[in-house]
């Protein structure tokens, strides 16, 4: 279970600390952080609140007998919180929103270069206030919001939720709200000393350090903060001066204290395939040279289609009707091949049995309906529900597919986004906005309600062909659109990044999809692929196959 150690520095600020201690202990779960308020020698009405019985039993009051100031006070929490996964500084001047923390968590694990994540807040003296980011960062396509009032953090958040999970960014971060990785921080050191007595130049310093150790900073932007400022740990006297030495400090250390300059990588924090990985005997170049031959090939399909029929058969892979390799991991791919299409179907399942067993994800194959009165195709809603349960997440594959880099761990970085459904947007010019042949769903409760009401459609329906109602694809975006217009839940990816139409193949294409294609195009190339590119032995998978 992920926790965080939480460090919050404050000196006589009553008021603000304690809407700060309540919307920590309201929009937190308890079981995801220990907080340790770090007293610098308060002497005001601050002293009251430690008496209160509103404060959680997960909040430890850690009280110094002198002013440490916010450097020292977190450098001091940071010798109190070792051992922590992840570790986060705030000031005791803001009011954060529900599940913030559960979010940065989110931005953490989509991407392992981040090393340190904030909000969007309401105050423009941060970099990462809402209204300096939508004026210098056309890129994250922020509106005006015209009369929205930033301090309203539901409508904010509203607002936000329409723009994704987040964004790398290359500039540096105001520390006001921030969780760190543990071992980031461990690796290059707390803050620097020598900004204790400046409150200025300690976050611009500590973010350089960072990008120099490689790591990179992210906004989360399902998470906006209020940030009133104001401390009476912050406002000390003679600002110019303060700024003028931490310039200097950082000057001295070969750093530049610049402006905020937007630029670089402002990516989707959502992992995205690594197209460097060397793949290893799985060149597709004779896939891409036969690329402008796939349309005119279709206008004698008849031929192929022949062709392919005088082709033997083969025995399906471990004889029963349907079956579950190596159960039990939180990562699963489902499959369902009938006997009518298993000239390429037990190709498919080749394929997704090799991706398995080389990450240590589960399968689920079946080879027969599940409702008799149905179309197989329409089967796909009752699998994946019969299955979501045991694991973090599952993948759908339509049984005409191919990994064919089956090095990278696609679904494996999808799976650690926020959003529980992830599809490929349809062929240019399509029917529909999404192709369902490749699905991958978190074991959520959005994600099971939908699948719940595309199976209660098949069952009130039972079309007995592919194309009834549209087809189970157009039933499926129907859905998705209608209860998701502004992908909250929902993230739609490009053909190429993992499923991809053979039109549309190049040396980066993780998993080929022969979408709506003939068998005489399916039989032969999925037959070629396997036999020169996977090294299938059947005595590899049977010790971890058990009939379902």
């Amino acid at each position: 279970m992920k926790k965080a150690a939480l460090i919050c520095v404050t000196r006589n600020n009553a008021v603000k600390l304690q809407t700060t201690l309540n919307s920590i202990i309201r929009n937190t779960k308890p079981e995801n952080y220990d907080l340790f308020l770090i007293d610098n020698a308060s002497s005001d009405e601050t002293l009251g609140l430690y008496q209160l019985k509103v404060l959680a039993d997960n909040i430890t009051i850690i009280r110094s007998g002198k002013n440490l100031h916010w450097v020292g006070g977190i450098n001091f929490g940071l010798e109190m919180t070792k051992g922590y996964q992840y570790v986060g500084f705030l000031h005791d001047d803001i009011e954060v929103c529900p599940n913030w923390l559960e979010n940065f968590f989110d931005v953490l694990d989509c991407n392992d270069d981040v090393a340190a994540v904030v909000p969007i807040t309401s105050n423009d003296r941060d970099a990462q206030g809402y209204d300096l980011l939508q004026k210098n960062c056309p890129q994250f396509d922020f509106n005006p919001l015209e009369g929205i009032s930033r301090a309203d953090q539901n409508a904010m958040l509203q607002a936000l939720s329409f723009h994704g999970t987040g964004a790398k960014v290359p500039f540096s971060l105001a520390f006001f709200c921030i969780l760190l990785r543990r071992s980031s921080v461990d690796a290059i050191g707390g803050l620097d000393p020598a900004f204790t007595d400046l409150y200025f130049g300690e976050d611009e310093d500590y973010c350089h350090r960072l990008r120099d150790a490689g790591h990179t900073l992210a906004l989360c932007f399902r998470s906006y903060v209020l940030h009133h400022t104001g401390s009476s740990t912050l406002l000390i006297a003679d600002e110019n001066n303060r700024r003028k030495k931490a310039a200097e400090i950082i000057a001295r250390k070969n750093l530049v204290l610049k402006p905020v300059v937007f630029s670089g990588d402002t990516s989707q924090c959502h992992t995205k395939p690594d197209r460097n990985k060397e793949t290893t005997n799985s060149s597709t170049s004779v896939f891409i040279r036969m690329k402008p031959l796939w349309e005119p090939l279709l206008q004698v399909m008849p031929f192929f289609n022949q062709l392919a029929s005088l082709v033997p058969v083969p025995r399906p892979f471990f004889e029963t009707e349907s079956y579950v390799f190596n159960p039990g991991k939180p990562l699963a791919l489902c499959m369902l091949y009938t006997p009518e299409i298993v000239a390429y179907g037990c190709h498919s399942e080749k394929s997704v049995l090799s991706y398995c067993a080389r990450h240590d994800y589960t399968a689920y194959i079946y080879r027969n309906r599940i409702y008799n009165d149905i179309h197989p195709t329409w089967h796909k809603a009752r699998i994946l529900l019969n299955h979501l349960s045991p694991h973090k997440s599952l993948v759908w594959l339509d049984s005409d597919t191919l990994i064919l880099r089956q090095e990278e761990e696609v679904f494996a970085n999808l799976s650690k986004s926020a959003k529980p459904l992830h599809v490929s947007r349809d062929l240019p010019g399509g029917a529909t906005a999404y192709n369902a042949g490749v699905i991958l769903l978190k074991n959520h409760p959005w994600a099971r309600q939908l699948l719940e009401d595309w199976d209660a459609f098949a069952l009130q329906h039972k079309p007995k062909a592919l194309w009834d109602h549209g087809s189970d694809q157009t039933v499926l975006c129907d859905m998705i659109q209608q209860r998701d217009p502004h992908g909250e839940f929902h993230e739609a990816h490009e053909m190429s990044e993992f499923n991809t139409d053979p039109r549309f193949i190049d040396e980066n294409t993780f998993l080929l999809h022969f979408m709506a294609y003939p068998p005489g195009y399916k039989i032969p190339w999925m037959h070629y692929w396997n036999a020169n590119h996977l090294d299938f032995r059947e005595e590899d998978f049977c010790d971890r196959i058990k009939p379902l």
